[in-house]
């Protein structure tokens, strides 16, 4: 992947993460919905990092493949499944470990994202790489 498509996705995910952060900060409950936003992009965001490639679409592929410690892993999967219990209204509370492994999530993409090239993407040349991949994993 060049520099400048990853710089693009990564600034996209990280700007995300850090509106869905900024959601979370200072609330003693929110949405899980406000949640997983904050964690997927910060996912995805560690995934650019450490992989240097576009990430997967299904959250899962990519949680599960970065060597994230088996203890959150298992809490990613336990709040899943406890999620698709819940009504959109629902307030959670605590996640600590794993707001902070967003934090250090975001923490890491800042850093990398200030060494890479400054770069002006095309949105055309980014539409031609995405519609490869939605065609090369779309069926799976």
């Amino acid at each position: 992947m060049t520099a400048k498509i990853q710089k693009y996705l990564q600034d996209l995910d990280l700007s995300m993460a850090r509106k869905m952060m900024e959601n979370l900060s200072g609330q003693e409950a929110y949405k899980l919905k406000t949640f997983f936003y904050a964690l997927r992009t910060a996912v995805l965001c560690k995934w650019i990092v450490e992989e240097d490639d576009i990430p997967p679409i299904e959250f899962h592929h990519a949680y599960q493949n970065l060597g994230i410690a088996a203890g959150l892993v298992k809490r990613i999967d336990e709040l899943i499944a406890f999620k698709s219990t819940q009504s959109e209204v629902y307030r959670h509370t605590g996640e600590a470990d794993l707001i902070a492994f967003i934090h250090a999530c975001l923490a890491a993409a800042e850093e990398k994202k200030d060494k890479l090239p400054v770069g002006n993407c095309k949105a055309e040349q980014l539409n031609v790489l995405l519609r490869k991949y939605v065609h090369k994993y779309g069926n799976q």
